[in-house]
């Protein structure tokens, strides 16, 4: 071959590759991003959940009674780590359900402090030694609030997982 000829591929190798490589950048930020934007939702559909559950006018002693059945089906999915069904994730996703300063309910996986004293929304929080993107949501009408999250390392490892697996088939 020659030089000229080893140049021009040379340089067509060269940004195609560097084109490749932006492109595949990009790709993965944007997976990155709207898979993010799917656990958000997640969060806030749970959350919304749960204030539907809690809303349902009953006297205290049925309210007890669904809050201690409600106990017992997330001690339950705290067990499925252990080999029993479900899913490996499913313990990471955590809930509180505070009235005023008094802890009503909370997930096996959930500390017993609040996740945050941010207001209603999205917000990121540290609590006993994990980092937690936190989804509060304000019960209308009362002084309950909802905090559902998501613990961050479980979250940037399936968020990373799905990205990359985007950019296998340019890889290869």
């Amino acid at each position: 071959m020659t030089s000229i000829r080893r140049r021009t591929l040379g340089l067509v190798l060269l940004v195609f590759g560097v084109s490749m490589l932006a492109i595949g950048l990009v790709s993965y930020r944007y997976a990155a991003h709207e898979i993010e934007e799917l656990y958000d939702a997640s969060l806030a559909q749970n959350a919304r959940l749960l204030e539907g559950l809690v809303q349902v006018p009953l006297p205290d002693d049925r309210r007890e009674a669904l809050l201690a059945s409600l106990e017992s089906a997330l001690e339950r999915a705290e067990q499925s780590d252990k080999g029993l069904p479900g899913h490996r994730y499913e313990s990471k996703l955590a809930f509180q359900l505070w009235e005023g300063e008094r802890l009503l309910l909370r997930s096996a996986s959930a500390p017993v402090e609040p996740f945050t004293e941010a207001p209603p929304g999205y917000a990121s929080s540290r609590v006993v030694d994990h980092d937690w993107r936190v989804y509060v949501l304000d019960v209308a009408a009362s002084s309950r609030r909802i905090m559902v999250a998501e613990r961050d390392d479980v979250r940037g490892e399936l968020t990373r997982a799905v990205a990359l697996r985007t950019l296998l088939p340019d890889l290869v």
